[in-house]
Parts: structure tokens; C-alpha cells; sequence
């Protein structure tokens, strides 16, 4: 019988790498355990596509073996303490955020306990066996998840679309609001997208459906308002309502979406119903070391940003790349008409313009405040707006301005390649926003815990060549009907499969229903306007009136144009409350609710 090799003899290279990567896929399930709980119990995503069950071993074994080659002459159970010290950490930073002290005191006192209790040789072999046994239930779940997401991609849908059926381009300009577009008279320069419409129909006053970017969606999708379809703050979408582009593909359509808001139009929030193709999270060296909790925790941290002097989300997919991905889609060979969704995210917090267009609103304002940016998981922004001065202020709103020209310049490309393909002559195509954005007005900024005209005012063109007429649209409108009006132009045996009412294509005078809704969240519970809880807004021809959940009801003029003004007339305002409340009776639409709760 042989003796046990004396301490320190088992943490050799070869053995230490083993050590380290056992430990990577320890870590690894852990996290998945605690995304199901978090998913399925509490409803918080995972903030993470489907290549996590690869990438999320593969970067944590990056992650522990490099820093194995360097320790491994230290103790057995010192050695094993160091692994499991981030093998621990990893699960906890997705239950315990905020300070870190606490969890590394926490993670340090249960790895020492490991490390005294794993160190001896029975034990470590133990550990590296179950370690490779995980590392093989990985491989099987990217081979299933790859291999399924290639089959439905490759099966496609029905070829029963009518000849000469247009192609549908559907681009949401994520957080733009109408107010800081020339085609509106705002500063930021669109002119590829005052082109766009000076050949099309330009709604002056669409409105959205919801200020911020899950529920806006899911109307646009299902032609249901917000109360509807039950798309919240910790509910996506569902499966019982149809879609735009479920429609579309029983209808014989091609359909992908491209998204690069991965907050709340990834595939976690249900939103990829009805596509054959859904490409959300990207293979990037940052979005792959984000993929695990350990990566977020570099990435995001304050420390290291200062250091580096990075000002962006890591691994952030901007216009460019939502272009390539779809562009490199719709030059595949298919006989189908096809409807693409994109989705750009670059005017989104945080504003990072890019070249050469960082700088071209900003020049001569104060500098900002890098030091005030915070990130988590896959967005970033301002901590603590409120602390900001009015000049602070201006220099973001002008950066955001910025984001928005870069934006105009990504939409002019993708629109000069479609047309060099000859693919844009025969294609609808949609450009809008799902939300606005705030920077000071009323004394609020940002969007989703309020509901004031620039949240919920939004940029909306129909063009297509030869087909539609230019003209533009006074009247207000709701982002609601657009999905109806798709429909009609593209499928018009399918018009009525969804609900609302198409858009006009002039002004008609007419006082259609333009509902807009925010439900309560606990995090933004004692912010502006949500201090009086869950928001409804309803559009009238020249003006606003909001109601909120305990009761209180506010009147703006908003005009014909991007700014609204509190109606103080007593007498005009009672006049607008009791046409609101009429309208709203009639309709039968609820009150806002309490809290988000459905």
C-alpha cells in the first residue's frame, strides 16, 4: 500500500489546473441554481442568451485557472480555500448586491471552512470527478440548445405569401423621443430619417403605449394596450395573445428579430414569439466575460473603470452590429418576403456617442460627470440624476443627442445597402421608438417613472416607394395600431388578425383612443410622478390628462407640438377632465392599478 503524497505535493500544475477547473464548473452550476430561483421564483432575469451554458464554463475556467498557475505552491488547503473562494463569491453575487464587503467576508469564511475540509487527496479527486461530470452536462446542454436553436432556424415557415408582398422593415429607435429629432425641430441632426419621411407618412404625434421598453413592445407586437397583454416589470410577455410576426409567418414571411436592448427585449421577456431567427446576446470578448457573475463584478466595477477610464457597458451591441447581423440574415437566398425587427440601443443610458459624432452638441459645455455613472449586468447610467446641476444635465442631454445623429448615420447605412441590393424598392419600412426620455423637465429625468408628453412622445414614419403617398399626420395616434396597419399594407386578407385600428394617411380630425400606462415598481415607488402610484395618460387633440392610481389627475397642453405646459384655467381643465373620464368610461378601460401585481 502506498502512502498519501505529503501536503503541497498534489498542487503540482497538472493537478492544480484539474483542481481549478472542477472548481470553474462548481461555480458554474451554482449560478445557474440561483438564475432558476431568481428566474422562477421571483421573476428577475438572467440577463443572458442562450450561449450561457457554454460561455459561462468557458469564462469562469479562464477565470479560476489563470489565477491557479500562480498559487498553485501555496498549501493544499490554502489552494483550495483561493478556489473556492470565487466559486462561492459567484452565486452570492447574484443574491447579495450593493457593498461587497459583506460578501467577501462571508465568501472567505465559508472557502477557509472548504479548504480545511477538501484539501486532502480522497477529497480533491472527488471534487475534479464531479467537476468533469458537469463540465460534460455542459456540453450536452450547448449541443442541445445549439443544435435545436439551428433547426428551428433552418425549418422555417410556410411559403403562402401572395406575390408582390413587400418586404417589412420594422426599426425601433429604442428611448428617442420626438422632442430632440430636426424632423420634429429638435437639435439632433436625422437627415437620413427627414429623408425617409418626406418620401412616406410622418405621424407628428405618435404616441407609445407605455414610457418605457417591455410593455411599449409587447402593444406593438400584439395591438394590445398595456393592460391587455400583462407585459411588466417582472412578467414578459406571454403566449396568449398572437403577434405581428407570428401572423407574418403563417402568412408565408421570413421573420428574425435583432436586438440590442438586452434589458428587456431579450428572449426572456417573450418578445421572440413568431420569429424564426432572434438574435439578442452576442459573441463578443465583453459580452462573454459579462456571461458570468464574476465577469459583471469586473466589468461594473467602479475601481476598475476608473483605472481603465471605460464609459461604456461592456460588450454593448450598438447600430453597426445590429445592421451586420441583419443585413448578413437578409442576403441569404429565400424566395419568402421577410418581416425584420431591429431594435437600437445607442441613444439608451449610458450615452457613449461615437466618433465623429462625440462632441458635435457638446462643444463648449461643462464636462460630465463620468465620476456619477453607474453599471450592472448589461446597462449603465447616471446615479443619483438629482445631484447633477442644470449644466450637468445639458452636457448629458447632449451626448444623448449625439447618440441619436450616430444612430441617424447607422439607419442611413442599412437603408443604402438594402437599396444597392435592390431589396428596398418593394419594402415597407417602419421607423419608431418605444419611449422617450427626460432631462429635467418637469423635474425628472430619464423615463419609465413618469408619464409626461416627451416619455411617451415618439418618432413614427411609414415609406414605402410607390405605394404610400407622402403626407404627414397631425392628429395623435397610438404605436398601439401600428401593428394592425402593418398588416393591412402587407397581408390584407390577415388585417383584422390583430387588434386596432389602422392609421390614417391624413389628417382626419377624428379623436381616436391614444392610451398610454406605467404600473408601480418598488424601486422607482417614491420617484416623481409614481410617488401617487401606478400612471395612465390619455391623448387628447391638444392636450394630455393623466391619472394616477390614488386618485390624483393632472391636465398639460401639449399643442401641436414636443412640449407640454400645465392647463391652470380652472374651467378648461375641469372641461378636459370630464372628456378624459368619458372617454376613458366609454372604452372601458380600468383604473391604474395599486401596485405592478396581475
Amino acid at each position: 500500500m502506498t502512502s498519501s503524497p505529503p501536503d503541497g505535493a498534489w498542487h503540482t500544475p497538472k493537478p492544480g489546473v484539474r483542481d481549478a477547473m472542477a472548481w470553474a464548473m462548481i461555480a458554474s452550476a451554482a449560478e445557474f441554481v440561483v438564475h432558476a430561483v431568481l428566474w422562477y421564483g421571483f421573476g428577475k432575469p438572467m440577463y443572458q442568451g442562450l450561449d450561457a451554458v457554454w460561455s459561462k464554463p468557458l469564462v469562469n475556467l479562464l477565470l479560476f485557472v489563470t489565477p491557479a498557475l500562480v498559487l498553485r505552491f501555496l498549501p493544499a488547503g490554502g489552494f483550495i480555500a483561493c478556489l473556492a473562494f470565487p466559486a462561492v463569491a459567484a452565486p452570492l453575487l447574484l443574491l447579495l448586491p450593493g457593498s461587497p464587503l459583506p460578501l467577501v467576508i462571508l465568501s472567505a469564511g465559508i472557502a477557509t471552512q472548504v479548504g480545511a475540509r477538501l484539501a486532502t487527496p480522497r477529497r480533491r479527486a472527488a471534487v475534479i470527478r464531479a467537476g468533469t461530470g458537469l463540465a460534460l452536462l455542459f456540453g450536452a446542454a450547448a449541443l442541445v440548445t445549439q443544435g435545436s436553436r439551428a433547426l428551428r432556424e433552418r425549418r422555417g415557415g410556410p411559403s403562402v405569401a401572395g406575390a408582390g408582398s413587400p418586404n417589412v422593415l420594422l426599426i425601433i429607435l429604442d428611448t428617442v423621443r420626438a422632442a430632440s429629432l430636426s424632423l420634429h425641430g429638435g437639435p439632433a441632426s436625422t437627415p437620413v430619417l427627414d429623408s425617409l419621411a418626406r418620401g412616406g407618412i410622418v405621424y407628428n404625434r405618435a404616441v407609445s403605449a407605455a414610457p418605457w421598453t417591455l410593455p411599449a413592445h409587447a402593444s406593438l407586437f400584439t395591438g394590445l394596450w398595456p393592460h391587455e397583454h400583462g407585459a411588466d416589470w417582472r412578467t414578459p410577455l406571454d403566449d396568449r395573445a398572437p403577434t405581428l410576426a407570428g401572423i407574418l409567418s403563417e402568412s408565408g414571411y421570413r421573420t428574425a428579430g435583432f436586438v440590442a436592448n438586452l434589458v428587456f427585449t431579450s428572449r426572456e421577456h417573450g418578445l421572440d414569439r413568431g420569429f424564426e431567427v432572434y438574435r439578442d446576446y452576442r459573441q463578443s470578448p465583453g459580452a462573454l466575460l459579462r456571461s458570468t457573475s464574476l465577469g459583471q463584478a469586473i466589468t461594473t466595477s467602479a475601481l476598475v473603470r476608473r483605472l481603465t477610464g471605460a464609459r461604456e457597458v461592456a460588450g454593448r451591441k450598438r447600430g453597426a452590429q445590429v445592421n451586420e447581423e441583419f443585413l448578413e440574415w437578409q442576403g441569404r437566398a429565400d424566395d419568402r418576403p421577410w418581416f425584420a425587427f431591429l431594435n437600437y440601443y445607442d441613444a439608451h443610458e449610458p450615452y457613449v456617442p461615437h466618433p465623429p459624432f462625440a462632441g458635435r452638441y457638446s462643444a463648449g459645455l461643462v464636462p460630465r460627470r463620468f465620476d456619477r455613472q453607474r453599471f450592472w449586468h448589461v446597462e449603465g447610467g447616471i446615479d443619483q440624476w438629482s445631484l447633477l446641476t442644470p449644466a450637468e444635465v445639458d452636457a448629458e442631454r447632449a451626448a444623448y443627442e449625439e447618440s441619436i445623429t450616430g444612430l441617424d448615420a447607422d439607419l442611413g447605412a442599412l437603408l443604402a445597402t438594402l437599396r444597392a441590393r435592390g431589396a428596398l424598392e418593394n419594402t415597407l419600412v417602419v421607423v419608431t421608438s418605444d419611449h422617450g426620455e427626460l432631462f429635467g423637465e418637469h423635474d425628472a429625468h430619464v423615463h419609465g417613472n413618469s408619464i409626461y408628453w416627451r416619455t411617451i412622445h415618439v418618432p413614427l414614419v411609414f415609406s414605402w416607394p410607390g405605394r404610400l403617398s407622402a403626407g404627414v399626420v397631425a392628429d395623435a395616434v397610438s404605436l398601439r395600431d401600428v401593428p394592425s396597419t402593418i398588416l393591412r399594407l402587407a397581408v390584407p386578407a390577415r388585417a383584422a388578425a390583430l387588434p386596432g385600428q389602422p392609421l390614417p394617411t391624413t389628417s382626419e380630425g377624428g379623436s381616436r383612443l391614444v392610451l398610454s400606462a406605467l404600473s408601480l415598481e418598488a424601486y422607482i415607488s417614491d420617484e416623481y410622478a409614481m410617488r401617487n402610484g401606478s400612471l395612465q395618460s390619455l391623448i387628447g387633440e391638444t392636450w394630455q390628462y393623466t391619472r394616477a392610481a390614488n386618485g390624483h389627475e393632472e391636465v398639460y397642453s401639449t399643442g401641436t407640438g414636443t412640449a407640454d405646459t400645465a392647463v391652470t384655467d380652472s374651467m378648461v381643465r375641469a372641461a378636459i377632465i370630464d372628456t378624459a373620464r368619458s372617454r376613458l368610461a366609454a372604452a372601458r378601460i380600468p383604473p391604474p392599478m395599486p401596485d405592478s401585481g396581475r
